[in-house]
């Protein structure tokens, strides 16, 4: 008996190896002769040795299951790049791995925790307490917490606890940890590959679809609400991968990974998009520790999602959490944000026009605190900063727009202090390179006002009667006051571009208004003196 079963061990190990080998020569056929039959045999390989875990159904293991398991996990920390698009299959029985193991541990799995339906305190059990306990004591506790009053369901917890003491004396939760923290090691492919299908895997965890769960009816139960172990597991492979990478290599790996924050930033469930938002901030604020260089835009493209989850999440408490989430990354990275400051000023523009009044002051308080305290390192992204500002001018808010044109009042006097050629941006600039050429060293001048003064020409037609007198005495004022810097050729472009346009719209607009309200006379007096 004992010769037997020594031999049936060879055996199956060979078998195994065989499969390994079949796997790695599968890829290297199909990527030099390119047969679709070599990328088919890979699957068959694949989907044959995960069917053989028993990871996809409810059904009593035995050891040559754990075998297959072992091999599965050897294959994805060893052989990442032979995998290619079957990492799909691989990740999702290592998720239900993950799941087994902390079933074995009588650890709460992470589907409770984002259950939202207010049943997770009468569903949970307390694993200090339930160590304490005799097994079936914790298997009758178990049954009757999530599968009452169905013998087929608790029939297939029992082999699910069986299935997890079993699995877990042989395996643990390292060898999980290490098939993520291998994913330094892969190719710019490998590892593309693997960030597409741990994308997608986590999609359908999330959402809670069968394929991510393999479970029969009866023993999914307790899986209908999200899952976040592949995306824990994505943000562990974005923070291995985040320094080992080239940054052009990563901005790729980046556009697939902020394209599924964003989405599940958005998420139904604010307690599973306040951990991707919370994650995405983690990610972000590692990111950012290292100083950016100039004409760059990384960071501003590692936090674009937090701009797209402002603006489509429904919900009040999301978005209130960004704006926590992109004042702390302000706060606490301030020397180091270059290129992420647009994205933050566009999360607060879109928030300064938010139907909720609250979200709309925390923005404002944020800005305002930035703007007079840290000014100065803002040089870069001045522009940035006024075009932020007049988001809030343009707001349904007449307080903060009030409030918004006096700070660009303010801000003014920075500008023509700091109007040395560090104060200059290299970027974009909002003049044609026609023009630019044209107007030679004015150009930079025109650059750095001409939004300033466009914008609050633009509000001297705003529906509140104080923001208009504000906006154009603020206008005015700027012009008596700065206007000797503005060559004559400048001049004439803010006459036609900014002045006149206004005058036209003033001269056709039916609102009801006071007709006597005009500049300060002596700000009329300094421009024509000018």
């Amino acid at each position: 008996e004992n010769k037997r079963h020594k031999l049936e061990k060879t055996m199956v190990r060979m078998c195994l190896l065989g499969c390994r080998y079949g796997i790695r020569l599968a890829t290297l056929c199909a990527e030099i002769g390119g047969s679709d039959e070599a990328k088919i045999a890979r699957e068959t390989f694949i989907n044959g040795l995960a069917k053989f875990t028993m990871l996809d159904t409810v059904a009593e293991m035995s050891h040559k299951n754990v075998d297959c398991i072992i091999t599965l996990l050897q294959i994805a920390t060893e052989d990442g790049d032979y995998l290619m698009e079957s990492w799909g299959t691989v990740l999702r029985y290592i998720s239900q791995l993950g799941r087994l193991l902390l079933f074995a541990g009588n650890l709460h799995t992470d589907d409770i925790f984002f259950s939202g339906d207010g049943e997770t305190s009468e569903m949970s059990f307390s694993t200090s307490s339930s160590s304490k306990r005799s097994n079936s004591e914790i298997s009758w506790m178990v049954s009757s917490m999530f599968f009452k009053g169905s013998n087929v369901g608790e029939l297939a917890r029992e082999i699910e606890r069986s299935n997890a003491d079993l699995v877990s004396s042989v395996i643990d939760q390292a060898a999980i940890d290490r098939v993520f923290a291998s994913s330094a090691g892969l190719s710019t492919v490998g590892i593309r590959h693997l960030v597409q299908q741990l994308c997608a895997v986590s999609n359908q965890e999330i959402h809670h679809k069968r394929q991510a769960t393999f479970r029969m009816k009866e023993a999914s139960n307790d899986m209908a609400a999200p899952r976040i172990f592949s995306l824990q597991r994505l943000v562990e492979v974005a923070d291995f991968n985040m320094d080992s990478r080239s940054r052009i290599v990563w901005s790729d790996i980046w556009k697939i990974l902020s394209n599924h924050f964003a989405r599940i930033g958005s998420h139904d469930n604010p307690q599973v998009a306040m951990y991707a938002i919370d994650s995405l901030r983690q990610l972000a604020q590692k990111f950012t520790a290292k100083e950016e260089l100039r004409d760059f835009n990384f960071q501003r493209l590692f936090m674009k999602p937090f701009e797209t989850i402002m603006s489509t999440s429904p919900k009040v408490e999301i978005r209130e959490f960004v704006l926590r989430c992109t004042e702390y990354l302000m706060r606490s990275r301030l020397p180091t944000i270059r290129s992420g400051w647009k994205s933050i000023f566009a999360v607060h523009s879109i928030a300064a026009k938010d139907s909720d009044a609250d979200i709309a002051k925390l923005a404002w308080d944020t800005i305002e605190d930035l703007s007079t305290k840290h000014v100065s390192s803002l040089k870069y992204e001045f522009l940035e900063l006024i075009k932020c500002l007049l988001a809030f001018v343009e707001g349904p808010r007449e307080e903060l727009a009030l409030s918004a044109v006096e700070l660009i009042g303010s801000l003014t006097q920075y500008l023509s202090q700091e109007m040395a050629e560090s104060v200059y941006p290299t970027g974009h600039s909002h003049l044609s390179p026609l023009l630019s050429d044209e107007m030679g060293n004015d150009s930079k001048v025109l650059h750095l006002w001409w939004p300033v003064l466009f914008g609050l020409s633009e509000n001297v037609g705003s529906r509140f009667i104080k923001l208009r007198h504000l906006c154009l005495n603020t206008l005015f004022t700027i012009l008596s006051e700065h206007g000797k810097i503005f060559s004559t050729q400048t001049w004439s472009l803010l006459l036609k571009g900014v002045l006149a346009p206004m005058m036209e719209e003033a001269a056709t607009d039916m609102t009801s208004r006071v007709r006597s309200i005009t500049p300060e006379s002596d700000a009329i007096l300094n421009l024509d003196r000018d």
